[in-house]
């Protein structure tokens, strides 16, 4: 992954700052430092941003952008490891991490028939919730330590490609 590439399309002050939806943040959002663009940064942003992809409850976006003004790291990066949970993963998401929890804490695989329904989510939650919150917890915790690896691993080609190019600009030019 190039820096150029991450830093194209990752998102900018601009873009998120005028949303309407996100003016009471807007404090928040004007914090310097979480639009900086370094390792050190973005590493631990997306790292942060892969575990909040694994809370089963809605307002990723809300919780990233506190925590990443919280621990004054990367914004963009956070937010782009939050991508993870979508609608077209979020399902097989919860049901690995419901099925990891099923597996650590040694139960009984219950019927988990979804219906879109309040009565639903008051009788299957009650028996579900606690190896869904383990199960998220382990995975987020997971997919956090391998994300800020591979970002890790990627950021140190690009810097060495990045190297590579700038040698061989100064040698032309000599």
């Amino acid at each position: 992954m190039r820096l150029k590439f991450l830093k194209k399309h990752l998102i900018k002050p601009h873009q998120i700052k005028d949303k309407w939806y996100l003016q009471p943040l807007k404090k928040i959002l004007n914090i310097n430092e979480l639009w900086v663009f370094r390792g050190k940064t973005i590493k631990p942003g997306f790292a942060l941003g892969l575990f909040i992809a694994f809370i089963p409850f809605p307002g990723h976006t809300i919780i990233a952008i506190l925590s990443a003004a919280r621990l004054k790291i990367n914004l963009p990066a956070t937010l782009l490891g939050t991508l993870v949970c979508n609608p077209l993963t979020i399902a097989p998401m919860f049901y690995a991490a419901y099925q990891l929890g099923v597996y650590i804490l040694r139960l009984d695989e219950r019927d988990f028939n979804f219906s879109l329904s309040y009565s639903w989510l008051r009788d299957s939650l009650s028996n579900t919730w606690e190896p869904l919150i383990l199960g998220s917890f382990l995975m987020g915790l997971f997919s956090a330590v391998i994300g800020y690896f591979l970002m890790d691993i990627c950021w140190k080609i690009s810097i060495n490609n990045y190297l590579k190019r700038k040698s061989k600009e100064n040698k032309s030019t000599n």
